[in-house]
């Protein structure tokens, strides 16, 4: 086994972008069998923000930190809940939620999505609050 990392290290090293991403810092080993590893579990994380968020700052910066609340308090995390997801963390003008399944999360973009558009439905354009969300799927680290 300890062979076969090395050879992959090898061959990694040949492709420096690609060996800097999995070679442990100087001074620090790998991880073997028996020692502490760090717990990690596949989640998928929804990523949103508002396009044009400095630009609607710069025409009202009161009412347009007061619409997004009310959107994030009315619609957002309702949404985010109810697709079994949790806010792990909150921006100025976007947020992280964590969810267990793809498929919750591309749910809960979606109803935002809809949900975004039913309330800007009467909003002059160059004042909409307009999410972009992302979604990704990998390993997150788990605190203990």
């Amino acid at each position: 086994m300890a062979a076969g990392i090395f050879a992959l290290m090898s061959v990694l090293r040949a492709f420096p972008s690609t060996a800097d991403a999995i070679t442990p810092p100087k001074g620090t080993t790998m991880a073997t069998p028996g020692q502490d590893r760090v717990e990690r579990r596949l989640a998928a994380i929804l990523a949103a923000d508002v396009a044009g968020y400095s630009r609607l700052t710069g025409l009202d910066e009161e009412g347009t930190h007061a619409h997004l609340q009310d959107h994030l308090r009315l619609l957002v995390d309702p949404k985010v809940a109810e697709h079994r997801g949790r806010v792990v963390k909150n921006t100025g003008d976007g947020l992280l939620a964590e969810f267990s399944s793809a498929v919750d999360a591309v749910r809960c973009a979606v109803d935002v999505q809809r949900g975004m558009a039913e309330r800007n439905a009467e909003v002059s354009q160059d004042e909409r609050i307009e999410f972009r969300i992302g979604i990704n799927v990998g390993d997150v680290i788990q605190c203990r």
